[in-house]
């Protein structure tokens, strides 16, 4: 669990700039699984301010992160889901090494 803790998990919402894209990404879901490979990425996002098409969707993880723009919205249901998320990580990261 301790490399989980470093682990950061943005609120829906947020807006950031990942590694190989030009354009800004907006966080539209967390821990998706990609269906080709069964790999789950930590975020999938969308083209800022084009938003969600439905084909154009861009899966990535944490460390992929190289700025933070716009931070999400946070209540307590934001972080009820991030503790649930957190919870999971061990599962999720044993099915990624998984062959």
């Amino acid at each position: 669990m301790e490399k989980n803790i470093e682990r950061k998990f943005l609120p829906i919402g947020t807006v950031v700039k990942i590694i190989g894209s030009e354009k800004k990404v907006m966080i539209c879901g967390r821990q998706q699984r990609y269906s080709e490979s069964e790999k789950i990425y930590d975020f999938i996002g969308c083209e800022y301010p084009l938003g969600l098409d439905g084909e154009n969707v861009i899966l990535f993880n944490v460390d992929q992160i190289l700025m933070i723009y716009f931070l999400g919205y946070q209540d307590f249901d934001e972080i009820h889901q991030r503790l649930i998320i957190l919870n999971n990580l061990d599962s999720v990261d044993k099915q990624n090494e998984e062959p």
